[in-house]
């Protein structure tokens, strides 16, 4: 029985956490035994499912000037472990010493985005640029080169991930390619895709769905741009009575969000805080992303999974692929244009009969997701290192 290891800097916290958590049952199914390795595990948050299939192992994380008295690379010997998925950048397998001091297989998962500010950031700084002819000089001769070594850099970074680690993860074909032709790859042996599963549907979900657009997510505005929603639905609530727009999750940005509804004074727009989303997906008829950066949104084959048509800015490979084809399995918008957004909700709007055409389509892209089809290439990966 092979041991398997996640290591994560918190547990839990985020995506990453969860889709450990969402694979570690399968992967027991097929006969592997799954460690979490952390060293800031909140216990009283794990569920009885992860405690059930994860054996959690509490481990002090190394310092520059100092190094924990049991280390990942001891615990690692002492339990057996055969492959360790590094997830994230809280720890690294060569500053752990798990080269050097075991004979386990490592591999790096990146859930993020490889380059994504060669497709965001660097059209934003150009545009600042073009826009004010003041700070122009700084952008053309500061910002933009500083954005271009920074890049560099990280190709760097992942050359040295390559060389070292005996696998790379990505989450998608794309993100693939990008590091293929990042890296100057001829042959790859070590990149691979494997996206993110969703579990089974919770309910029965309804294909009759009400005139509601409908928001999930967190109320941060680096990355959600929560507010880009906000000024869309202010495009179009006075054309369309009949529809709400009904807004899920809690964050820092949510008493700004409330407040700038107030003072625009639109209507049938509710913040509804932190809830269990199957009911709302049973509803809605469309889901709504208005992100700036995206790795590969688990919200979205959500909406799909529900019969929920999704539409979201095209702001990474990612986003594209889950939507793609556009029009048929959900609706690309160009980032970062709310005309054209608005737009795009109006003809779904109008129209329930193309909504109606595209549920078939979107819950068929949803099913290429299913948590039991990622498992087994989890799997294959796992024997193809081992």
């Amino acid at each position: 029985m092979p041991n398997i290891g996640f290591v994560h800097g918190r547990y839990p916290y985020g995506g990453g956490e969860k889709v450990t958590s969402n694979i570690a049952p399968y992967l027991s199914a097929l006969g592997y035994k799954v460690f979490v390795f952390s060293s800031r595990i909140a216990h009283q948050q794990l569920t009885e499912e992860d405690k059930q299939y994860i054996t959690f192992v509490d481990i002090g994380k190394t310092r520059l000037f100092s190094r924990p008295k049991v280390s990942l690379a001891d615990q690692v010997n002492a339990l057996g472990i055969d492959v360790l998925v590094f997830i994230g950048k809280s720890f690294s397998a060569t500053r752990e010493g798990i080269f050097q001091k075991t004979s386990c297989k490592c591999v790096f998962a990146h859930y993020g985005i490889t380059f994504w500010q060669a497709e965001n950031k660097l059209n934003e700084l150009k545009a600042k640029a073009s826009r004010d002819p003041f700070s122009f000089l700084c952008y053309q001769g500061v910002k933009i080169p500083l954005f271009h070594i920074g890049k560099q850099i990280k190709i760097a970074k992942y050359k040295l991930i390559y060389q070292r680690y005996h696998a790379f993860m990505v989450l998608c074909e794309a993100y693939k390619q990008e590091l293929i032709e990042a890296l100057q790859l001829k042959v790859n042996e070590k990149i691979v895709a494997i996206p993110i599963g969703i579990q089974p549907a919770p309910i029965s979900y309804s294909m009759e769905k009400k005139k509601q657009l409908l928001y999930v997510g967190r109320m941060t505005h680096t990355d959600k741009r929560v507010e880009r929603l906000v000024l869309v639905w202010q495009q179009l609530y006075q054309r369309f009575p009949d529809w709400e727009f009904l807004f899920l999750g809690e964050g820092e940005e949510l008493p700004k969000l409330k407040q700038m509804a107030a003072d625009l004074h639109l209507e049938r727009i509710q913040f509804c805080g932190k809830q269990q989303t199957p009911p709302y997906y049973d509803q809605a008829a469309i889901s709504c992303l208005s992100s700036q950066i995206e790795g590969f949104p688990l919200v979205l084959i959500e909406a799909q999974q529900a019969g929920v048509i999704p539409v979201a800015f095209a702001c990474s490979a990612g986003v594209r692929e889950i939507l793609s084809p556009n029009g048929k399995c959900g609706v690309l918008v160009p980032p970062f244009d709310l005309t054209a957004y608005a737009e795009a909700l109006a003809q779904l709007m109008s129209d329930a009969s193309l909504r109606k055409q595209m549920q078939p389509q979107v819950l068929e892209k949803a099913a290429q997701y299913n948590i039991e089809n990622i498992v087994k290439q989890w799997d294959a990966l796992f024997k193809k290192i081992l």
